[in-house]
């Protein structure tokens, strides 16, 4: 079956279908950032890779170059790491960095709970430009945050597991969200950002974009 819009063809979307049992309800971990004073950590490497990224097509119209690469050995040291983490209680939100980024990633931190959480963020010197750090797709990546008295710990264990992890920021009172990186900053406000994130739908229909 073909499937098409007005503009055209729609690409085929292969579907994983996945069915796991969590043996304790205290270890489901969702992805938005609890409170504020959290330190947020990025476990894994900053990445660089844009091709074929969400960020390549919406933005330059280009759909091209190879998708991220996957070192299965390097995703599973991860993914044991981060369930030895919550199993220990140290992790307070986890979100993995796929379609859109680090960028991506951390914006749905702020807003996908129940109160949406401010954030300050700072990747430092990366030598990236500023795109290729935030939007990349790059693979084995997770943003997490751990209450600030946990943070040591759970820096401590990434690192003895030979995990690449930095302490990139803190959860805010702020109703913004702001990134840094390579003496540059990036802000936006939280409702700025909920339009673009949550109403973008609705607006279209609507005709107002």
């Amino acid at each position: 079956m073909i499937c098409e819009n007005p503009a055209g063809a729609i690409d085929p979307t292969p579907t994983v279908g996945m069915v796991g049992l969590i043996e304790d309800p205290k270890h489901i971990t969702t992805q938005f950032f609890k409170q504020a004073g959290d330190v947020i950590l990025l476990v894994g490497e900053a990445g660089n890779e844009l091709g074929a990224s969400h960020y390549l097509r919406i933005v330059h119209g280009r759909k091209e170059g190879s998708p991220p690469r996957l070192d299965f050995a390097r995703e599973k040291a991860l993914q044991a790491a981060i369930r030895a983490l919550i199993k220990i209680g140290l992790v307070e939100s986890a979100h993995d960095c796929s379609e859109g980024g680090l960028a991506i990633a951390l914006i749905e931190s702020c807003l996908s709970g129940p109160d949406p959480h401010g954030a300050d963020v700072d990747f430092g010197e990366t030598g990236l430009r500023a795109d290729l750090l935030l939007f990349n797709e790059s693979q084995s990546r997770i943003i997490i945050s751990a209450k600030k008295q946990n943070a040591s710990a759970a820096l401590a264990l990434l690192e003895w597991r030979g995990v690449p992890v930095r302490r990139v920021g803190a959860v805010t009172t702020s109703d913004s969200l702001r990134i840094s990186a390579d003496g540059k900053t990036f802000g936006w406000t939280l409702s700025d950002l909920d339009a673009a994130w949550s109403q973008t739908i609705e607006r279209l229909l609507r005709e107002e974009i």
